[in-house]
């Protein structure tokens, strides 16, 4: 298992985690949790896909569901940037590219009159 939080950082963040108040104590910390989290957010794979050394992806999901539902990311968010030093700060760039242009669909009736490669006029039928 990959780790991506050190020790140093968790430290700094593991009081923003809520406390767990119902049942008993849970099986897999807040830790092994986030870390399950960080590998699907870095290598962009899906749920299904989370390798057996991580817990349960279902497990995963919800505690995933339930800090989304928490605003836990924007609280982690705002105290890292507060916390640490403004050259460990990085920008994501959103520089968007156009996707290429494919040939058009003629299947559907939108484009009657149409010609192919012949230069000739497609003919549609009615019924």
């Amino acid at each position: 298992m990959t780790q991506y939080v050190s020790d140093e950082m968790w430290e700094r963040i593991e009081f923003l985690f809520p406390a767990h108040k119902i049942g008993g104590p849970r099986k897999w910390s807040d830790r092994e949790m986030f870390e399950a989290m960080m590998f699907i957010l870095s290598t962009g794979c899906r749920w299904e896909e989370l390798p057996n050394s991580y817990p349960p992806k279902s497990t995963v999901f919800d505690r995933f569901q339930l800090w989304v539902r928490k605003k836990l990311f924007q609280r982690l968010l705002r105290a890292l940037r507060v916390q640490l030093p403004l050259a460990s700060v990085y920008y994501l760039d959103a520089t968007l590219k156009s996707a290429k242009k494919g040939r058009q669909n003629f299947a559907s009736g939108e484009n009657k009159g149409q010609q192919n490669k012949s230069g000739n006029r497609r003919k549609r039928f009615a019924g």
